[in-house]
Formats: structure tokens, C-alpha cells, sequence
């Protein structure tokens, strides 16, 4: 990262760096996924092996592979939160600063977006995500700022990929009202 803000003084624009900023983001959340997938796969195929040869090993490896995947989303959280609390320590400590001095306030948003704990699991409604980071979701019908940090995101993206026609969020809620025509009197 302190890299490829660097160049913004050679060969690269402000939102080409916020743009390429997602880039490690992505291969870390891909990488995790991948190894723990990577252990199911392996725990499978010793379970098939043990199963073929009638070896007392396979009991224990059935109860492994069943806890693998009902706990494939805490697994994921906890491998991911820990990743990225040693990335918001580096932010802290030596990224903060070097942003401020290349990128300015306006890129402020990136460091929200890329240590975003909404990232930490497969889906968003997983339950250890859910639990952990509850005061993300907003109380009082608040965006909490997603709204806000959703369109700051896209800004840069919009920019940059102009021939790719895209729409906001705030387009998609603004649909006509279709009346529902309902043959079975209010049953269906």
C-alpha cells in the first residue's frame, strides 16, 4: 500500500490509487476463503479414504468436516478479523499519515471501506458477523453512514469506468409502483 501510494507522485492519479487500493483486499478476503475451502476439500478426501478402507479414523473425521462447515462462517470471521486488525495497525501507525500527505481528506473514505468488518465473512447474514458487529447495523432506521461511504466508493469507480454503465443505490429505490393483481383475494 505505502508503495502504490507512492506513486501517485510518478505515474498514478489519486483515484487510480483509491481505485487499486481493493486489489490486496480482495486477494486476502479470496485467499482465506480459499484456504479454508482448500481444508474442507482435504478433510472430505481423507473422509472418503478412511470410509473406503473401513478405518476407525472416519467417525472423527466426519465430526471434523461436519464442524468445518457449521462454523464455516466464524472460522472465516475470526481468520479475517485478525488479518485486518494487523492491517488497521499498520493504517494507524504508518499509512495514516502517508495518505494524508498524497491523497488528501477526500480519500479519507478508503480506509473505511477497505477495514470494513462487513467484509469478514461470506454473507451478511452470518451470524458471527452479526453478533460481533451489531452497532454496524443502525438502530433508529440511521443509515450509519453506508449510504454515504457507498456513494464516496463508487465515485472514483464511476470516474474510472465510465463505458461500464452503472447505478446507485438511491436509482434502484426510486422504481415505479406496480399494483399487484392478486386472483385469489388476498390469499397469495
Amino acid at each position: 500500500m505505502t508503495v502504490l501510494i507512492h506513486r501517485v507522485k510518478t505515474d498514478l492519479s489519486a483515484d487510480e490509487i483509491s481505485f487499486l487500493q481493493f486489489a490486496p483486499i480482495k486477494h486476502i478476503l479470496k485467499t482465506s476463503r480459499f484456504r479454508l475451502d482448500d481444508e474442507i476439500k482435504s478433510v472430505t478426501s481423507r473422509l472418503t479414504e478412511h470410509r473406503n478402507r473401513g478405518s476407525s479414523e472416519a467417525l472423527a473425521t466426519d465430526q471434523r468436516l461436519f464442524w468445518l462447515k457449521k462454523n464455516y462462517d466464524s472460522i472465516l470471521y475470526q481468520v479475517n478479523r485478525q488479518i485486518f486488525s494487523q492491517l488497521q495497525r499498520v493504517e494507524d501507525r504508518q499509512l495514516s499519515s502517508i495518505r494524508d500527505q498524497f491523497l488528501g481528506e477526500e480519500y479519507d473514505f478508503c480506509v473505511e471501506a477497505i477495514i470494513n468488518p462487513l467484509l469478514y465473512t461470506s454473507q451478511l447474514s452470518a451470524l458471527p458477523l452479526l453478533l460481533n458487529e451489531y452497532s454496524a447495523w443502525s438502530w433508529n432506521s440511521e443509515d450509519s453512514g453506508f449510504i454515504d461511504l457507498n456513494s464516496q466508493v463508487e465515485a472514483p469507480f464511476n470516474r474510472r469506468l465510465k463505458q461500464i454503465e452503472t447505478k446507485s443505490i438511491k436509482e434502484d429505490q426510486k422504481a415505479e409502483a406496480v399494483e399487484i393483481h392478486d386472483d385469489l383475494g388476498g390469499l397469495f
